[in-house]
């Protein structure tokens, strides 16, 4: 109890640093610290958001050592999630991974809008590498998508969202159309929905690919109803990267078309028995 009879309760600012140091130095693997399993990762992230450790929010009463002491714990924390979001470890791999989505959503705005070139482009070479684990590759869809979700609030970052975007759309449709993981499927679709909803404009290149890997999807590749419901939701949403009526009334067309030669097909012959 000594070491906290200088604070004035758990939210004064000088134990934040003090708690994120001490995550780093007992919680968070490192190149020899191993990974020791999902639960210990989601103590750390439920520290990390239930005492706000990544906000950086401070007062004008601050003084300005407590600011620094503050920022350099920080840093040291994001310094050591792009080691472990870069090392040969599948599974320190992913806790990084998860980690630095969760410091995407939590951190300061200031903070955000320096560093979220950086994070994407980590997140965006997981994706990209085939040799890389699908439980990677979901955890990487799942941060992109949050990062692309508080990039679209923010008005500051509304013009850089777009071309940001765009970037993952072909290695996201390759997850879809090459992957057989359902877990990939459903990361990449998720994904999918939020740069329609945030960045539909970032969809209207790659339109007709995104058509054609879902349907195929739904009609063809065998998955869970689960899963055909959320092709199925993101399909309908699809059209809203193109603003216009007609091309609601299209999709709506080749769905039925589709529909009726499918029904055609499987009832082949059976009026001639009639």
């Amino acid at each position: 109890m000594v070491a906290f009879q200088h604070f004035t309760n758990m939210h004064d600012v000088e134990l934040k640093p003090r708690l994120l140091r001490s995550l780093l130095k007992d919680q968070v693997p490192d190149e020899k610290r191993p990974f020791k399993s999902p639960s210990d990762l989601s103590r750390v992230i439920n520290l990390v958001q239930t005492h706000k450790l990544l906000s950086e929010s401070f007062t004008e009463t601050i003084e300005e050592k407590r600011i620094q002491h503050w920022k350099s714990s920080f840093d040291e924390w994001v310094e050591r999630l792009l080691t472990l979001v870069t090392i040969n470890s599948s599974d320190k791999c992913w806790a990084g991974i998860c980690l630095l989505g969760v410091t995407a959503q939590e951190c300061s705005s200031d903070r955000f809008s320096a560093s979220y070139t950086i994070w994407f482009e980590k997140f965006l070479l997981h994706i990209q590498q085939p040799a890389d684990s699908r439980f990677v590759k979901v955890a990487s869809c799942n941060s992109i998508s949050d990062m692309i979700t508080r990039l679209g609030g923010s008005s500051n970052s509304q013009k850089d969202g777009t071309p940001l975007a765009g970037k993952i759309m072909q290695p996201m449709l390759m997850l879809l159309t090459e992957d057989s993981s359902e877990a990939v499927w459903e990361g990449a679709v998720h994904l999918l929905c939020t740069i329609i909803t945030y960045f539909p404009a970032a969809v209207q290149r790659h339109y007709d690919s995104a058509e054609e890997a879902i349907a195929f999807t739904i009609v063809y590749r065998k998955c869970s109803a689960a899963m055909l419901k959320k092709f199925a939701c993101c399909l309908a949403l699809l059209p809203k990267s193109k603003g216009d009526e007609d091309s609601w009334f299209i999709m709506m067309q080749k769905i039925l078309l589709l529909v009726n030669s499918e029904l055609s097909d499987i009832f082949q012959g059976l009026e001639e028995e009639i």
